[in-house]
């Protein structure tokens, strides 16, 4: 029972990117800034953000078994999790200041060097679990 369980949810995680793509088309055809106020647009923001951390995580899986097979090195999925959830943020940020008509080459810098410390934080902080 475990296994098929495991199975499914194996199969899940690649099909979700599409679950999301599904919702966030829906959601902005049907409706519009001016009809679902600002709780309306945070949660189109929060549908836009799980839509890439799905396809992030599912290229990083991509890229891990990759390297697997190259070097034969095997990257722990919760690791992968965590960094496909940071990588998302860097989408968000830009689509949240260009909105607001601020982004430039000076937040393109501070939001590359955001996600870089937040990713240099999880590989530090994992290495030091794992030992």
């Amino acid at each position: 029972m475990l296994t098929k369980l495991r199975l499914k949810i194996k199969y899940f995680i690649y099909i979700l990117p599409l679950v999301w793509l599904l919702v966030v088309v829906t959601a902005l055809n049907v409706t519009s800034p001016l009809v679902v106020g600002p709780a309306g647009i945070l949660i189109i923001f929060c549908i836009f953000y799980a839509l890439i951390a799905s396809s992030v995580y599912v290229i990083l899986l991509a890229l891990g078994r990759l390297i697997y097979k190259m070097y034969g090195k095997k990257i722990d999925k919760k690791r992968l999790y965590f960094l496909s959830l940071i990588f998302s943020l860097a989408p968000i940020f830009m689509v949240a200041l260009n909105s607001l008509g601020q982004l430039g080459p000076i937040e393109l810098t501070l939001i590359a060097l955001l996600v870089g410390l937040a990713s240099f934080y999880v590989a530090r902080r994992y290495e030091t679990q794992t030992e």
